[in-house]
């Protein structure tokens, strides 16, 4: 704007006559319009090559019999094409045959049929030995999903955050069986919630140098760079949790306040206890064991039982199911979601009842590995002997403790670092057995 006053003030009047919204996209309610010319405008730009320099009534003239020009000759080219009995274009079929040739040399493996996600592992490039060669996961979307997006007006309508949630709690719930090695579904949701609520585990990236400047992709550390252990760190790490490292901000009026509006609709049905339906899958939602995140006092939760016929449901053979009515009972509770909005006193921080962690503790695993549940005893141990040095004027104990403690991180750190080196050690012995190379004297697994 300032470039525009600059050259010339007059223009700058004219634009700030008109709405912001219709000519700029900084204002334009993130409708994002304009971004990509249209077809229609292409093929106009190759009509008028070679003629952009002409006198306006020449201009138009050329552009006139040349767009005849053009309509007749492909009329009679795909008039042709039609009576030899051919689908698709010469040029449409120039480049399917030189994608199925491409293809060839791909390989697809299906990983997971129920959410369409396939791993293409392709060939060497024909045309030059530095492409190809690569790996890649692809999802595709669900035919299911398709025929509620004919109509984006009525799309706009349906709960697919409801049904997001709903694929992510079965994909969590087959992930804590231990035969499931791996899990997938709308995992960014996940993890940016766990980012926000265990910051502890939050990857801590510096945004600019030390100058200032703005990182580049390259000054960023690939995580596979970082470790190839992150599930042994994590493991650590949530072992060794307290509360005070977990975020329990509730979601307040200013925090809301800075939010999209559309990140604020349907603030109503949050706290809705109940079932989730996402086609063949229905999950309990349950906030009402996360209650400190709404302002309210947490108390032990309702007993929820899961019904595990439902788990076994997929969508194997089923594809033609009415879904509708096998699920009626579930949609019905659903659709009256503002009856089971569950409610407690609310509270200015996040609190607890007193009888909470006593619940908590009797239906919860505390600890993932066990040297985690040693060192927690440990440290209460030398907690209490500390406390009673200090109440009974014990100085020599405490400095024990102290001293005690300092071993003990010593000794966990070193253990780590060893089990660590142990797991990378084990993981090239895999890689190198696959490759079919030999294994040197004193390198066998244990």
């Amino acid at each position: 704007m300032k470039e525009i006053k600059q050259l010339n003030p007059e223009c700058l009047e004219f634009f700030e006559d008109i709405d912001l919204q219709k000519w700029t996209q900084s204002h334009d309610n993130e409708y994002r319009y304009g971004w990509m010319t249209s077809n229609a405008a292409e093929c106009m730009n190759g009509v008028f090559k070679g003629a952009r320099m002409l006198p306006m009534t020449s201009l138009v003239r050329l552009t006139f019999y040349r767009t005849i020009l053009y309509f007749e000759r492909r009329i009679a080219e795909i008039s042709e094409a039609v009576d030899r009995g051919e689908v698709y274009t010469e040029y449409a079929m120039k480049k399917l045959k030189r994608w199925e040739t491409r293809a060839s040399a791909h390989s697809v493996t299906s990983i997971d049929r129920e959410t369409q996600t396939f791993e293409v592992h392709t060939g060497m490039s024909m045309i030059s030995p530095y492409k190809g060669q690569h790996t890649q996961v692809v999802t595709l979307v669900h035919y299911m999903f398709l025929q509620f997006l004919f109509d984006f007006d009525q799309a706009g309508t349906y709960a697919w955050g409801a049904a997001t949630l709903a694929w992510l709690y079965r994909k969590l719930c087959q992930a804590s069986n231990a035969q499931f090695l791996e899990i997938d579904g709308p995992l960014m949701l996940l993890q940016v919630w766990a980012y926000d609520r265990f910051s502890i585990i939050a990857p801590q990236r510096t945004l600019q140098h030390s100058d200032g400047r703005p990182l580049s992709f390259s000054d960023i550390q690939a995580t596979s760079e970082q470790s190839g252990n992150m599930l042994l760190i994590y493991r650590w790490t949530f072992d060794r949790l307290s509360r005070s490292q977990i975020n329990w901000t509730p979601y307040t009026p200013d925090i809301m306040a800075s939010l999209p509006v559309r990140c604020q609709s349907g603030q109503a049905v949050w706290t809705y206890v109940g079932p989730l339906i996402c086609f063949h899958l229905v999950e309990k939602h349950q906030p009402d064991r996360v209650l400190r995140q709404f302002n309210m006092l947490q108390t032990p939760p309702a007993i929820s039982y899961t019904d595990q016929r439902l788990h076994q449901i997929d969508l194997r053979g089923k594809h033609d199911q009415d879904w509708r009515r096998i699920h009626a009972e579930h949609i019905g509770v659903w659709n009256s979601r503002y009856d089971f909005r569950v409610e407690a006193p609310t509270t200015s921080e996040p609190t607890v009842s007193e009888n909470y962690f006593v619940w908590y503790r009797s239906i919860t695993r505390r600890f993932i590995t066990q040297e985690g549940a040693f060192y927690h005893c440990m440290y209460d141990f030398v907690d209490e002997v500390q406390t009673f040095s200090v109440e009974h004027d014990i100085e020599a104990l405490g400095q024990i403790c102290d001293r005690t403690t300092e071993r003990v991180d010593h000794i966990i750190q070193q253990t780590r670092r060893l089990t660590v080196a142990d797991t990378d050690r084990r993981r090239m012995r895999r890689r190198r057995r696959r490759q079919g190379d030999d294994v040197v004297e004193g390198d066998e697994d244990n």
